[in-house]
């Protein structure tokens, strides 16, 4: 199963045109409104609809088992007082995904997309440390209940191991602290429980107590290309003042490596589950027993359906 978006406009014309030798072909100055299509393509059926006959067996049956769309195909005009933006989570809840299992009972389909940001699209409670204060509480999101990464240190002798344990990410309704109850846990409990990682933290950040986001990074990712380019540009030329002094040294680099224990955010945003997390596209396809694939980044053309585009 191949998916794939294609926006054309209302004023493109033809390349070619017959006109009198002394005429000019009159265009519109503007592209015109947007036309919006998608649609899905399957290697057995073509694209993903029924056909007229399939039509009239669901015309008969009770308006209960009635299929909700009979085409996956979805056109609209985006644009401002125009249609909205259609969400493609929604749209493969609502028909896809339902058109293909009628068509192909007890079949398991491959569902193929393009390694677009439109795709990206996260649950609204995944495990992203970007959702998460340091503290309980306030404004962050409740996040899903999640098991403790196996390949996380092993704990001090004589203390407990909660690797392999479940945790859950907000407090229980019945905890002892009224003003916890109910709350989402910060960063800093989530670490704490976790607590091979929180003594690992801790000794790693030595005299000082772990911060929740550290100078590093809160830096914009602009900032760090930057930098990365200068201290590039310095081991270049550090290397270069060696082999004019004929100073040999061994092949290690000369750039310090990055700390993954600075902070809070970074320490469990490299979490098994954390790092790891599934797309909403993922997580949906998988969970009606489907499976579920991205291209290639910058290879769309690696997308079956480009063919039929065409």
């Amino acid at each position: 199963m191949c998916q794939d978006e294609c926006l054309v406009n209302t004023n493109d014309s033809p390349r070619c045109q017959w006109l009198k030798s002394d005429q000019q072909p009159l265009k519109k100055k503007g592209n015109g409104r947007n036309i919006h299509i998608s649609d899905w393509t399957c290697e057995n059926s073509g694209w993903l609809a029924l056909n007229a006959e399939q039509i009239a067996v669901q015309a008969a049956l009770p308006v209960e088992q009635h299929l909700k769309f009979t085409d996956v195909r979805k056109i609209i005009y985006p644009g401002k007082n125009h249609d909205a933006w259609w969400n493609l989570d929604q749209l493969m809840e609502q028909m896809t995904v339902n058109i293909f299992e009628y068509l192909h009972p007890e079949k398991v389909a491959i569902w193929v997309f393009d390694c677009s940001s439109a795709h990206e699209g996260l649950a609204i409670d995944a495990l992203n440390v970007n959702n998460m204060n340091v503290n309980p509480g306030g404004k962050q999101r409740h996040l899903c209940t999640t098991v403790i990464p196996m390949n996380n240190p092993p704990p001090k002798p004589g203390y407990i191991d909660t690797r392999g344990q479940t945790q859950t990410m907000v407090y229980p309704e019945d905890h002892p602290d009224p003003k916890l109850q109910g709350k989402p846990k910060g960063m800093k409990a989530v670490l704490q429980e976790r607590e091979s990682v929180w003594d690992e933290l801790k000794m790693r950040c030595r005299a000082r107590a772990p911060v929740g986001k550290c100078g590093d990074c809160l830096k914009s990712q602009a900032k760090k290309d930057a930098e990365q380019r200068v201290g590039e540009a310095e081991a270049m030329g550090q290397e270069d003042a060696l082999a004019d002094t004929n100073i040999t040294q061994a092949n290690e680099p000369i750039a310090a490596p990055s700390n993954n224990w600075c902070c809070m955010h970074c320490m469990l945003s490299l979490q098994d589950n954390f790092a790891n997390k599934k797309l909403l596209l993922q997580n949906y396809l998988e969970g009606c027993g489907h499976v579920c694939l991205f291209l290639l980044k910058f290879h769309c053309e690696l997308n079956l359906i480009k063919m039929l585009w065409a």
